[in-house]
């Protein structure tokens, strides 16, 4: 079995991702995993904005939510329900 882990580098506050595998052992009789640094995660103007956003979410103390609708015609799909029709369509 196959996974991604993220460890962070404390002193350069650098997060690596590695791909980790996890395999036994059979001399030992135990699991092991083995990982190889596939990347690092770039904390670039996305990150930036985010972080910035969320410092001033936090001051005023607010939230945003988006309330996007979607219409269907399905009749299968246990997730859809019958309401208002919001945006006027036919």
């Amino acid at each position: 079995m196959s996974c991604r882990v993220k460890h962070l580098d404390k002193e350069t506050g650098v997060i690596y991702v590695y791909e980790s595998v996890s395999l036994w052992d059979k001399e030992k009789q135990q699991p092991r995993s083995k990982q190889v640094c596939i990347g690092k995660i770039s904390t670039g103007g996305k990150q930036t904005f985010m972080a910035a956003w969320m410092e001033k979410i936090l001051e005023d103390d607010f939230l945003c939510y988006d309330i996007t609708s979607i219409s269907s015609y399905s009749e299968l799909n246990e997730y859809i329900r019958f309401s208002h029709n919001r945006d006027l369509e036919k």
